[in-house]
């Protein structure tokens, strides 16, 4: 017993030592599981700030999110496949639950996220991925979730909730966040998260959605993390919402 304690806490030992504890770290973490809002494009005239408080607006009345899907993360090293479930509760938690396939990552099995605005915990077949099952430290890793998660619109309705203004750029807490609008829908097409540290980044595309009232529901996105050079794919199968 002591001996396979030893086999999977050195498992876990080496995977925090290939990646660092920053904002590409929380990418991929995310990943081991697995946006978009807004009332189209308005007039020619309004601002891209302007076009972004809409999104926050009609994001921050989406009481609760529910999707199931497939994550595909790709590097230098092989590619791998997650089978997952997700809940999101703007303002309270994201919750990712799936089946890990074998692959470059030194472990396997059943993988549980589950990540608030304050704290983040992952499990592999129960084993926390940081010891003593403590929180991932800092803060960037809850909206990194959700920019991998949901996309760029639910990004821009998380950051009002932390006291932040929104803009096409801008820097909240200890991340700089920059948003590409498509002025066709009004909606956020593509998303760059840097962390303080700047060699942690994320950025994001959203390649398919569909309307769901004043809100659209994300179906395809792909994405980046870097330094590591992941390649991220996220597809939702079943993906649904509802609002206060």
């Amino acid at each position: 017993m002591v001996r396979e304690g030893a086999k999977v806490k050195a498992k876990v030992n080496a995977y925090k030592n290939t990646a660092s504890i920053g904002l590409a770290v929380a990418s991929i973490c995310a990943l081991l599981l697995a946006g978009c809002a807004g009332s189209g494009a308005g007039s020619g005239a309004r601002s891209d700030a302007e076009r972004l408080a809409v999104v926050a607006r009609d994001t921050g009345r989406v009481e609760r999110i529910e999707g199931k899907g497939k994550a595909r993360i790709e590097n230098r090293l092989g590619e791998i496949e997650i089978e997952f479930v997700m809940v999101y509760e703007p303002g309270v938690m994201l919750e990712l639950k799936g089946e890990l396939a074998p692959g470059f990552l030194p472990f396997h099995g059943d993988v549980e996220i589950t990540s608030t605005p304050e704290t983040t915990l992952a499990h592999v077949n129960g084993i926390p991925l940081v010891p003593d099952g403590a929180s991932f430290p800092g803060r960037a890793i809850h909206p990194a979730l959700i920019a991998i998660a949901l996309g760029g619109d639910y990004v821009v309705g998380w950051l009002p909730t932390r006291g932040c203004e929104v803009d096409r750029k801008l820097a909240c807490g200890d991340i700089a966040f920059e948003f590409d609008l498509n002025r066709e829908t009004g909606h956020v097409k593509g998303w760059t998260l840097k962390h303080e540290d700047p060699d942690g980044s994320y950025d994001g595309f959203l390649y398919k959605s569909r309307p769901k009232g004043s809100i659209e529901l994300p179906e395809v996105l792909t994405g980046m993390a870097h330094p590591f050079e992941v390649e991220v794919y996220v597809e939702y199968y079943q993906i649904d919402a509802t609002f206060r």
